[in-house]
């Protein structure tokens, strides 16, 4: 292979122009100082609100100054076309803090550039919207945006986007601090000469994305502390001529605490070409129960990049993934990897996750490697080429081991073996953090005070002011004394002093709360330990754990990771709790999608459900209820036995049918079960009699609920506890939130009955991993309908591959076919197995077969496969369904087995299944369970409506 060398830095000019329009103007804003009825022409007489400078449209060369210390709770919508050349500035003036545009989550952005650019944006702070700074592209494919230029700016507290927040964005996805796009098959021309510098980006969603740009520079930027992902380029200089770095960047904790169910990455690229990573450090990149936490991610389409001089660090997975996406991406070509540093990497499984380099599905890879330095814990796989990890061979320092593939061509990379549990530069140690302490224990008078364990540690003593204990078994831990009653809202900081003796390079602590009384994946954090005969001092911040909130209960301390029962002593001196003086959260308790939510099983103190006397259920439709007419509520529709609803502005509310006419003489309750999307936490039903037939709050009650829910809850309304709750009712009216503010969301009702008092709620218990994820409603079902069984405290496993058996086994129990005993069918299924009755009933139906002899239980359900078994159900749910003929259109056809095209035209056509983005199908992808489950709850609701 020739070898290709990258011999020119690339050359990037921005040219300013010093002259501006003719007509250019400053204005100036002050939410202190100014008035809406002033000219805004000056220092002395400067506009109030953003809403007043939303409403200009701005010309090239004007300015607008936002005063210092000054700050806005409400989106800017900036309006006006500059260029790179004679920009649109927006920027502060006078002394003091930066101006502050902070819509407090009540917005989905904090500046929004709808279809406008050439904006320079400078020495600002945006915070506490669901987008923070966004330019979106959807509209005009003759019109060129030229400039965006970000500079200054402290952007923070960014989360909790909608999938849709208006009719022109094509779905946010998650919260970015700052982002660029536009809307794809719409012709539109990228965006062109787009800098971000000097800036501080921190606890969003992403802390940026930028994408159609042609041109783009990003210097001395800092991203840290990002819940799902880190920063993300894709659709980069597509225009060849075209080329872009990013220098000095830090890019620290993505991922952290939530990570994408899809996988997370500090660093992505995405259809990027011509571009230069240089003097960057990624590093804690996280993967919690997800997929990769790599330090960066060649996702597929990438040609001539550049990585140089950088420092990939401490992440849970490899520090540099080139890889093409199946789904839509092609080869990665033209890589350079040059003198950078790894060292720390593939932390959340050192024996089998790749420290350095891994490959996987591309075919037409050329990689360039010279000068890395990398280390590997001992045992540790440095590479792989498409998941077969390579031989660590090192002379004189240097790797002499040979490529699997002519792609890759190498010149000075050395390898350096390190102590596994022990770090390159630096200690394992954390370092101290200033607490305020609220509860220790010290164990000074040989006194366990009230610690205690239960396995694997044996003897538990106290002595000579500490625990000690052997460790005699696989999973040690010991608990502390029970309800402990500590505000975890304020304390987050869990010090603890120990030495242990084995080889482990982890320990974890778990703990439960008032709320959440059970010990369960997600009530955890990990901290790395050293082997050593000196006590160490831990410092564990909890502070990003988003179920550390409310009160804490009980403690439990894994004082190794230790589950291939590797024996040894373990002693503790001292355990306290406190605050962490340097700052705590500012961001709240948040669930998959980074929003607050409040635990209710049931409303208030009512333990029972309510019997149907009167009542609607949406099985067949609306029932009669309808939105109120000044369009709060937006695209109610009675879908799934469900009634589902917009809240798109203030005070929304549904109504009854009029004139009911139920006796409330005796009946007492009404029970509505219902999910509450929004950020508002009360809900209340008014009713009108034929005595008093107009609504007002002497004919209400309310509730409260929980907040950005992800499930059916039953509120139940205490009716008798209204006086004029008697006689015929009239009509009800329910607000499914108190909204005076204008929040946004939605809700979904499932029913709403009244009555009197039921059976009691039994709460359902829900796996955290489904909880947010694209697939909720569809695995949701799969628990509900006992499809899938997952016991209190287990996960449902949605990214794990499915295979023959475990489909078969789901298949037949969401559509509860008839019962049926093995009958020796396949010579690979034994009747001893707990799925041989569930082959039996799928085989029997006509949905599954094998191959007359076997049923092949292990392997993997591929895409091909499993539109085959959806078209076999359907033909048993509708008879008269019929192929219609329609030949496919994928890019890969000639890849889909001939006895599998007829089954997914015929899914395809029914909405059923899809192919991917770039038009292909991938027949040979391999299934989820996530998916399965999607396939399966597609085809159920199909068939309601067909």
């Amino acid at each position: 292979m020739k070898k290709i060398f990258f011999t020119a830095m690339m050359i990037f000019t921005i040219s300013l122009c010093t002259m501006s329009a003719v007509n250019a103007q400053d204005y100036y804003v002050s939410n202190s100082l100014g008035s809406d009825s002033n000219d805004g022409m000056s220092a002395d007489s400067p506009w109030k609100t953003l809403e007043k400078v939303s409403s200009i449209e701005f010309g090239a060369g004007d300015n607008i100054y936002l005063k210092a210390g000054d700050e806005w709770e409400e989106t800017l919508f900036a309006k006006g076309e500059g260029t790179s050349e004679n920009w649109i500035t927006l920027t502060s003036y006078g002394e003091g803090a930066k101006p502050k545009i902070s819509p407090k989550h009540n917005a989905t952005y904090g500046i929004f550039l709808d279809n406008y650019a050439g904006w320079k944006i400078k020495g600002l702070e945006v915070c506490d919207a669901q987008a923070g700074i966004r330019l979106l592209i959807s509209e005009n494919p003759d019109m060129q945006h030229d400039g965006f230029w970000l500079e200054d700016l402290y952007v923070h507290d960014i989360y909790n986007a909608p999938q849709t927040p208006n009719e022109k964005e094509p779905g946010l996805y998650m919260s970015y601090g700052v982002s660029t796009f536009k809307v794809l098959g719409r012709g539109l021309p990228a965006l062109t000469n787009v800098t971000m510098k000097d800036c501080l980006i921190e606890n969003t969603d992403a802390p940026a994305t930028f994408a159609a740009i042609n041109t783009l520079a990003i210097e001395n930027v800092t991203m840290r502390n990002n819940f799902k992902e880190g920063i993300l380029f894709s659709q980069i200089n597509e225009d060849l001529s075209c080329s872009g770095y990013m220098r000095n960047c830090k890019v620290f904790y993505s991922g952290t605490p939530k990570g994408m169910y899809w996988g997370t990455a500090g660093v992505q690229f995405n259809s990027t070409r011509n571009f230069v990573m240089e003097n960057c450090e990624v590093a804690y990149t996280k993967a919690p129960g997800n997929p990769d936490g790599c330090g960066l991610d060649f996702e597929g389409t990438c040609k001539n990049i550049t990585l140089k001089n950088n420092y990939f660090h401490d992440n849970d997975g490899v520090a540099i993934m080139v890889y093409k996406n199946p789904g839509w991406g092609q080869d990665n070509i033209d890589l350079f990897i040059i003198d950078n540093v790894c060292e720390n990497n593939g932390l959340k499984n050192v024996k089998g996750e790749q420290s350095f380099l891994r490959h996987k599905y591309n075919k037409e890879t050329k990689v360039y490697l010279e000068g890395n330095k990398i280390k590997v814990f001992e045992g540790q796989p440095a590479i792989s080429i498409e998941e077969v990890p390579l031989e660590i061979k090192v002379h004189n320092g240097e790797y002499v081991g040979d490529w699997p593939t002519e792609s890759y061509e190498g010149k000075n990379n050395t390898i350096e073996i390190v102590p596994l549990g022990e770090y390159a530069n630096y200690s394992v140690i954390t370092p101290p953090i200033d607490t305020k302490i609220v509860k220790e224990w010290t164990f000074d008078n040989d006194d366990t005070e009230g610690f205690y364990s239960k396995q694997s540690l044996s003897p538990f003593v106290a002595e000579d002011g500490a625990i000690h204990a052997d460790i005699t078994a696989r999973d040690p831990y010991l608990f502390s004394p029970d309800n402990l009653n500590i505000d975890m809202n304020k304390n987050t900081v869990i010090h603890i002093r120990m030495r242990q003796t084995t080889s482990r390079p982890k320990a974890e602590i778990f703990f439960t709360t008032t709320e959440l009384t059970n010990w369960t994946s997600g009530q955890n954090k990990g901290f790395y330990i050293k082997e050593t005969d000196d006590y160490v001092d831990y410092y564990v911040d909890m502070q990003y754990n988003d179920n550390w909130t409310g009160t804490l209960k009980q403690l439990r301390i894994d004082p190794i990771d230790n589950a291939d029962g590797v024996l040894g002593e373990v002693s503790i001196d001292y355990i306290s709790i406190g605050e962490n003086l340097n700052g705590v959260r500012e961001v709240p308790t948040e669930n998959i999608d980074n929003k607050p939510i409040t635990v209710l099983s049931y409303m208030g103190g009512a333990k029972h459900g309510v019997t149907k006397e009167y009542g609607w259920d949406f099985e067949t439709g609306l029932d009669g209820w309808k939105a109120n007419p000044n369009g709060a509520i937006g695209e109610v529709k009675a879908q799934g036995g469900v009634l589902k609803g917009d809240i798109i502005a203030r005070d929304p509310y549904l109504l009854s049918a009029d004139n009911l006419g139920y006796d409330l003489s005796d009946v007492k309750y009404i029970g509505i079960k219902f999910k509450n999307d929004t950020g508002r936490s009360s809900a209340k039903v008014y009713f009108t009699t034929d005595e008093e037939p107009d609504f007002n709050d002497d004919k209400s009650v309310g509730v409260t609920t929980a907040t950005y829910d992800k499930v059916q809850r039953l509120y139940v309304f205490d009716m008798s506890s209204n006086e004029k709750w008697k006689g015929n009712l009239k009509r009800l009216r329910f607000d499914p939130i108190d909204n005076a503010d204008k929040a946004y969301g939605t809700f979904e009702i499932e029913y709403i009955y009244i009555g009197n008092a039921g059976e009691e709620i039994i709460p359902k218990y829900v796996p955290t991993d489904i909880q947010g994820h694209w697939a909720f409603d569809a695995m949701s079902y799969m628990l509900d309908c006992g499809a899938v069984t997952v016991n209190d405290g287990e996960l449902y496993k949605p990214e794990e591959l499915v295979n023959r058996c475990d489909a078969a086994v789901m298949i037949a129990r969401a559509f509860k076919l008839k019962n049926e005993t093995y009958k020796n069918a396949f010579s690979d299924i034994s009747g001893s197995m707990e799925s041989a009755n569930d082959i039996q009933r799928v085989l029997d139906a006509g949905i599954m077969q094998g191959d007359g002899n076997k049923f092949y239980p292990d392997d993997i359900l591929s895409r091909q496969e499993a539109a085959e078994v959806v078209a076999n159900i359907m033909h048993i749910l509708d008879g008269k369904l019929q192929y219609d003929g329609e030949e496919l259109s994928f890019t890969d056809n000639d890849e889909i087995a001939a006895w599998a095209k007829e089954s997914i035209s015929i899914a395809k056509k029914e909405g059923i299944i899809s192919g991917m983005p770039d038009g292909s199908f991938v027949p040979k992808g391999q299934l989820t369970r996530a998916q399965i489950s999607s396939l399966i709850f597609k085809t159920i609701e199909w068939s309601k409506e067909n």
